[in-house]
């Protein structure tokens, strides 16, 4: 299988209801952890890197969390703590369980 495969999506229109947002970023870009991607659970660096995943995926996280809080149009989302529980395990349990991968590691190599 090509992990480089490509597949187009034709997005609708936006609805009117709904605005976007641009926030500033209060965490890094995963790409700092690009060249630790695939990096074993066995390896000295593993907990370090690890670490600071998680770390920056909870900022992530409560960023996003912060945002939600802040508008009314989204009434029926989950309750924030769910979400955050949510998020949490498939990031820093799922994603991090037996080496490093991240939410920009390709899916396809999961």
């Amino acid at each position: 299988m090509n992990d480089n495969n490509v597949y187009h999506i034709k997005l609708g229109r936006a609805k009117k209801k709904y605005s976007y947002v641009t926030l500033d970023c209060n965490f890094e870009h995963f790409e700092k952890w690009d060249k630790y991607t695939g990096l074993s659970k066995n390896d000295e660096k593993y907990k370090d890197i690890r670490k600071e995943i998680i770390g920056n995926n909870n900022n992530m996280i409560e960023q996003y969390l912060e945002f939600i809080k802040s508008e009314e149009s989204f009434p029926t989302m989950p309750p924030l703590d769910q979400q955050r529980d949510i998020l949490g395990a498939y990031l820093n349990e799922y994603l991090l369980k037996d080496k490093i991968q991240t939410i920009i590691t390709n899916a396809a190599v999961l």
